[in-house]
């Protein structure tokens, strides 16, 4: 039975620079994404503090000032659900791209190994690996 190989610093490096070799066609989308969480974190860390306000000018007696709050508020939250929404498109347009890309190197590589290889082993060993190591 082989031996499980431990998992060490500098595997972990090595398996981070491979990963990292992946998106590297994609750096704009990912530096998109990075923006976009940041936006969307700031206006989700806003909405509590603007439903503070709405609450505030209510218990003072300022209802124009808490309908103007909460139009500012309902602005706010469509800014926050459309940016949102682009991070899940842009986040699953990236993860099916490096999927897609990982699958076609791994089974390129495979159809370049030689003959004897493929006499040796088992394809659908294999294939399951390459499989499981996409996701």
């Amino acid at each position: 039975m082989p031996k499980k190989k431990s998992l060490t610093n500098e595997r972990m490096v090595k398996g981070f620079k491979i990963i990292l070799g992946y998106f590297k066609p994609y750096r704009r989308l990912a530096f998109v994404l990075i923006a976009l969480s940041i936006v969307s974190a700031v206006i989700n860390a806003g909405v509590p503090y603007i439903a503070g306000k709405i609450i505030d000018s209510i218990v003072s007696g300022s209802v124009t000032i808490a309908f103007s709050i909460i139009a500012i508020w309902a602005v706010i939250r469509i800014i926050g659900d459309v940016v949102d929404w682009r991070i899940g498109m842009n986040k699953e347009k990236l993860g099916t791209a490096v999927h897609y890309d990982f699958l076609v190197k791994a089974y390129s590589h495979l159809l370049n190994l030689p003959i004897s290889f493929h006499k040796q082993q088992k394809m659908g060993d294999i294939t399951n690996r390459i499989s499981r190591g996409g996701y």
